[in-house]
């Protein structure tokens, strides 16, 4: 499978047949395009990375003085977010 653009797809699509959307028969093709399922939701995607971040010191200058919130990064676990992104945030 392959992501694509359908915003640019239905914009290719008019050009091609020089029409506006409201013309026949670019108007079907773009009705068909703007029904079909999200297969892959960023912002879901971005959510659930969130959600399974965790804090970490990421220098030993945290540990001298860890109320400064310095030296700490969130990070997530690689086959975590690996699970996520080919879930597509869709789940």
């Amino acid at each position: 499978m392959k992501l694509i653009d359908a915003d640019l797809l239905i914009e290719s699509i008019q050009a091609t047949l020089n029409m506006g959307r409201e013309s026949f028969p670019a108007c079907l093709f773009c009705e068909v395009i703007d029904e079909q399922p999200t297969v892959f939701d960023t912002d879901r995607i971005v959510e659930q990375l969130k959600e399974n971040a965790f804090m970490v010191a990421t220098s030993k200058e945290f540990y001298s003085n860890p109320q400064n919130g310095e030296h700490v990064e969130e990070v997530i676990k690689l086959e975590e977010a690996i699970k996520i992104a080919e879930g597509g945030g869709t789940g």
